[in-house]
This record gives C-alpha cells, sequence and structure tokens, in this order.
C-alpha cells in the first residue's frame, strides 16, 4: 500500500499532469478557432482572395463527366466519424475533384471522391450525389474531431446566409446556405434533391464532436458560376 507521502505525490503527479493536457487542449483549439468570425465582427476580415490548399502526394487530379458523378448505391447511413486515428490510412486511387473553401470559417481544403477514409485527406464527395455545381443535390462530409483532418469541426458557426465554393478546373461555383439542421444518422432524405431547389451543395458532419450521435447539416443553393477561363 501507499504511504501518505507517496498518495500526496500521485496526487500532485495527476494534478499537473491534468493541467498539462488542459493547457493543451485550450491551444490546440485556440490554433484551429475560426478567428475570421471575430475579426468579421471588428470590421478587420481580411478582403483577399482564400489560397489553395496543399496538393495531396499520391493522389490523382480528374474531371468526371456529369453521368459518373451519380454512381453509387444509395445511402443508408450518413458518414460517420469511424475510428479515431492519428495518422492517416493508406487510400488506393485517392482522387482528387476539385477545392472546397469557407472563407468565414477559415477552410480551404482538397475534395476527394469518397465519404470513407479518403476524409482523412479533405472534404469527400459523396457517392451517388450530383457533381460540383451540377443539377441535384451534391453532397460533401467532412471529420470534426482528427487531429490530422478535420475541416468541419467548427461546421456549427455557419449561419444561414453564409456563402462557401466549391472549384472544379473549369469553374468556381457558390452556394448560398438557406437552412441548417441536425437529424439522426438513418436520416439520409437531407441527401436528396429538396422541393423547390434545382443545384443544391449539402454540407454533412458528426455532431456533438466528442460523442457524435447525430449529423450536423447545412443545405445551401447554387446562387453564381463563374468560369476560371
Amino acid at each position: 500500500m501507499m504511504n501518505a507521502k507517496d498518495r500526496k505525490m500521485l496526487s500532485k503527479t495527476l494534478l499537473i499532469a491534468g493541467a498539462v493536457l488542459m493547457v493543451i487542449g485550450v491551444g490546440y483549439e485556440a490554433i484551429n478557432y475560426p478567428w475570421q468570425i471575430v475579426l468579421a465582427k471588428l470590421g478587420m476580415a481580411s478582403q483577399s482572395a482564400m489560397a489553395d490548399p496543399k496538393p495531396l502526394e499520391n493522389a490523382t487530379w480528374t474531371t468526371l463527366p456529369a453521368e459518373e458523378w451519380a454512381e453509387g448505391d444509395p445511402l443508408n447511413v450518413l458518414p460517420a466519424q469511424g475510428n479515431l486515428l492519428m495518422a492517416r490510412p493508406e487510400v488506393e486511387n485517392l482522387t482528387v475533384v476539385g477545392y472546397f473553401k469557407f472563407p468565414k470559417l477559415g477552410i480551404s481544403e482538397n475534395i476527394v471522391l469518397g465519404s470513407d477514409e479518403e476524409l482523412m485527406y479533405g472534404v469527400g464527395h459523396v457517392n451517388g450525389t450530383a457533381g460540383l455545381g451540377q443539377e441535384g443535390n451534391c453532397v460533401l462530409a467532412g471529420h470534426r474531431n482528427y487531429i490530422v483532418m478535420h475541416p468541419f469541426r467548427h461546421l456549427d458557426k455557419a449561419a444561414v446566409g453564409d456563402r462557401v465554393m466549391v472549384e472544379d478546373e473549369a469553374n468556381i461555383y457558390t452556394y448560398e446556405i438557406y437552412e441548417i439542421l441536425t437529424v439522426k444518422p438513418e436520416d439520409v432524405y437531407v441527401t436528396e434533391l429538396q422541393e423547390g431547389e434545382s443545384h443544391m451543395l449539402t454540407l454533412v458532419t458528426c455532431t456533438p464532436v466528442l460523442n457524435p450521435t447525430h449529423r450536423l447539416v447545412a443545405w445551401a443553393r447554387l446562387v453564381e458560376t463563374i468560369p476560371k477561363a
């Protein structure tokens, strides 16, 4: 059994360890917080265009024909967090199809095909949904709580009226968020084209961060298409 001195030393050690972990956690959140929101409220937000994300190694860039975007089985459940990983798993045939940018949240990430392990490399295009800027509902998923990839970490701070951009090799598509909702994982109706809409973008992530029992969803509609050339 531990004597009083040993117990006191153990208590001090645990307190110090807890304090260190707390400082690390606070620092991590501070580094990744979308300070653009605060700066915008102060009238100090940057007006410069967002930089493109860093190219992914061992990934190919492709532009899919319109008919190939919709290939894939219908979803039975919305994308989930999966296993907690400290490193990216290897993904065969990793394919980049564009860029996703959300200026308000400071997000600039590659869009990759797939919404499983591919989400450890960027924002994932959900198979079987419309292509970037195309008619239908283009569904993009992203993680929130992984150290190596968490593009939708602060999606809960999105608001109706916010604008997001997706880019392919030919165009920049701007969408405006018109509704934000929280649903169950099996509520796959959110990936369908909603009544009265023609060109939609749906953003999906898990919520809450630490116990992701539901999905946070943002619906947006296409408001502008700008050719790059």
